[in-house]
């Protein structure tokens, strides 16, 4: 197991999530939404020697009732 792999957190639909606090506007509540679709390993961060892997997911909003794509580390799973 890679050191980071206990940072990962494997979403799977039908997951409930809230918006992490890091991209929500000052003042508003996390959203919170149902996992749809995840596709694995689709954003890639760090270099050649070092690679960090976010899945994509599409995750459709309680409040606003749309859909949004967006890495998984957005979010913070709530409920399985």
């Amino acid at each position: 197991m890679h050191e980071d792999d206990k940072y990962y957190t494997k979403f799977d639909i039908g997951d409930i999530v809230m918006e992490d606090i890091s991209v929500v506007y000052n003042g508003e509540e996390p959203l919170m939404g149902l996992v749809l679709d995840v596709k694995r390993h689709v954003y890639f961060l760090g270099e050649d020697d070092y690679e960090i892997y976010q899945d994509q997911l599409a995750v459709w909003w309680f409040q606003t009732k749309r859909i949004e794509y967006l890495p998984s580390d957005f979010v913070n799973l709530f409920s399985r």
